[in-house]
């Protein structure tokens, strides 16, 4: 099976990369469960594409594990 790969996307000039629900809990090593509770909390920013498809940046998922690195436990 195939692996998907996060897309590259342009935006104002910048490459961005955006994930899945799935993509961002294998990044970060955590159930999709707990990314959603980020998302819920506000520590973590996402976005719909056309309503309906969750998406996240990859940007802020390496933030979020340089603070998660920084602590013992989960920040949520």
């Amino acid at each position: 099976m195939e692996v998907r790969k996060a897309k590259d996307r342009r935006v104002g000039g910048h490459s961005e990369k955006f994930l899945t629900l799935e993509e961002a809990a294998e990044t970060l090593g955590v159930p999709p469960d707990d990314v959603e509770a980020l998302i819920r909390s506000g520590r973590l920013p996402s976005f719909r594409l056309g309503g309906a498809l969750l998406r996240l940046r990859f940007c802020d998922l390496e933030a979020l594990k340089g603070q998660i690195a920084h602590r013992d436990s989960r920040p949520w």
